[in-house]
């Protein structure tokens, strides 16, 4: 016999949670000021049966402080950071939004505000200054 008080608390609110398309989800909930440092972005691609990452310099930047990027070329920008949402409002990537997943995990939306399979991850092993 199936145990619906189970069912009724666990599985009816994980399943309508899933319902929502991911858009319009909302972001984890990661508090706090963007760690500085170099946001490599990547997609994953399967290479000889194996899951490698394939570099996306076009989404990477650089956070240098409150406010302030640079680009993968040395272009500087401004963005705002509001609800989850990083959006670049100056610079080579004004216009790009980014969904924040975890302290130093960004995911860039399309128009629609879905992510893809494009991720950014902080690397501090990599230096602001010069070409990454």
């Amino acid at each position: 016999m199936p145990n619906t008080f189970f069912t009724t608390l666990f599985a009816v609110p994980a399943l309508a949670a899933l319902s929502v398309p991911l858009a319009a989800q909302p972001s984890p909930g990661v508090r706090g000021p963007i760690p500085v440092g170099v946001y490599e972005c990547d997609s994953p691609q399967m290479i000889g049966g194996m899951v490698m990452p394939s570099p996306s310099t076009g989404h990477m930047f650089g956070v240098f402080g409150p406010g302030s990027y640079r680009d993968f070329d040395g272009g500087r920008g401004a963005f705002t950071f509001s609800g989850g949402i990083l959006t670049m409002t100056s610079g080579p990537l004004k216009g790009i939004r980014y969904r924040r997943e975890a302290e130093r995990l960004f995911y860039p939306l399309n128009e629609k505000g879905e992510r893809g399979a494009i991720r950014c991850v902080l690397n501090r092993a990599k230096s602001l200054k010069g070409r990454w």
